[in-house]
Order: structure tokens, then sequence, then C-alpha cells
């Protein structure tokens, strides 16, 4: 009985930190998000923002395809072990690789839908985010999981920061469109060098497609929850 309650306050206790710091990341991260696109504002066409808009379209919805609901499966299921982190990490690659071809491939064709060629080549460069989201959808799995949540705060602020500054800069010499795409991709290949130094969970060379399957079972349906919501947002831009 002690050791029921015992664990009990434990776990409250992680709850209260798990939002705490969840609470911080998000007021952090969106405020100098904020910041960072105020001085863009100031630097960049509105052109440069309406192009971006329409890039981003595409990689938010890659983006649900490519994590599959997979990582809630990791927070949520209680049975998950090590090895299902990295089995979850090479299905998400492999989604990832996929939908970079579709939209590699596509690109032109999305081009000639909106009568701009110069959308070509940013749309392929920023659809290899998709990459990092695969990763950092594990990574931020696995430390949700464990308690991590402090260390996952700080690599997002600083992320968003130093991703920031650079767009700045690159916005300040003339870069256009360029300087949104780079704090992009910048901000997400942070947050994963990041928490690859400062947590203790590596992908290894294991696979289980076993196991992949129940958490594919478990994650398609948030999924499909989620294609829809942002679906029905994006489809304005």
């Amino acid at each position: 009985m002690e050791e029921s309650k015992e664990y009990e306050v434990i776990n409250k206790m992680n709850i209260i930190s798990g939002f705490f710091w969840r609470f911080i990341e998000r007021i952090g991260r969106q405020g100098i998000a904020l910041l960072v696109y105020l001085i863009l504002a100031r630097l960049l066409l509105p052109e440069d923002y309406g192009t971006l808009a329409i890039l981003q379209a595409f990689i938010t919805i890659s983006e649900i395809i490519v994590t599959g609901g997979l990582n809630n499966a990791l927070m949520q299921k209680k049975d998950v072990k090590d090895e299902d982190f990295s089995s979850i990490l090479y299905v998400s690659l492999g989604v990832a690789f996929l939908a970079y071809i579709c939209i590699f491939l596509a690109a032109p064709y999305i081009a000639i839908f909106y009568g701009n060629a110069a959308l070509i080549l940013p749309l392929r460069i920023i659809a290899l985010i998709i990459f990092p989201y695969a990763l950092n959808s594990v990574q931020i799995a696995w430390s949700f999981r464990n308690g991590f949540y402090k260390k996952t705060c700080f690599a997002q602020i600083f992320a968003v920061t130093f991703a920031g500054i650079i767009a700045i800069v690159l916005a300040y010499y003339d870069f256009g469109i360029w300087a949104l795409v780079v704090n992009s991709l910048l901000c997400s290949t942070c947050i994963c060098i990041v928490l690859q130094f400062t947590i203790s969970w590596h992908p290894k060379l294991i696979f289980s497609w076993k196991r992949s399957k129940k958490l594919i079972s478990y994650g398609w349906k948030i999924m499909v929850v989620n294609l829809i919501d942002r679906s029905y947002v994006e489809i304005s831009t």
C-alpha cells in the first residue's frame, strides 16, 4: 500500500512537472518565434511569406503522414520497450523517404498549379525537414516517457533562437524566401542535435516488425484524425 501511494505521488509530480515545462516551452518558443517574425517582417517582402505559407501547407501534411501518430503511440502504450523506439524511428524514416520522393517529383506540377516556377527549388529543399521531424518525434516520445521535460524545453527554445538569428542575418543580406526556408530547416535540425547530446537515448541497429505493427495499429487512428484536422486548416492556404 505504501509503495502504491508513493508511486501515485511520484506520478502526480511527474505530470505536474510535465505540464509546467511544456507551458514554459510553449510560451518561450512562441514568444521568441513571434519576435523573430516581427523582425523578419521588416526585412522581407509579403510575397516571401506567401510563398512560405504555400510550402508549409504541403510540409505540414507530410509531417503528419511521416509521424503517423506513432509518437503518440510510443508515449501512451504501457508495454513499450527500448527496441520499439528504434523500430519506429526506422519506420518513420522510411515513410519520410517516400514522402520526400513524392514531394520532389510533384514540385514542378505544384509550381505550375500556382503559376510560380520559383516554388520548385524551395519546396524541394524545405521538404528535407521531414527527416529531422521523423527523428525528433521519437526523441520527444522517449523524453516524455522518461521525464526529460526540462531538456526538451531548453532544446526547443535554443533551436528557435539560434535558427531565428541565422534567418535574420540572411534576411538582412537579401536572401528573401531562403531566410524563411533555412529558419524552418535549421530549427528542426537543431532540436535533434541538441537532444542527441542531452538525452541518453540513441538509435540502435535493432528492428522488430511485430512490435512495430502493434504501435502502427494504435497510431494510425491518431494520424487520420490529425490529417483531417490539418487538411481542413491548410485548405485555405
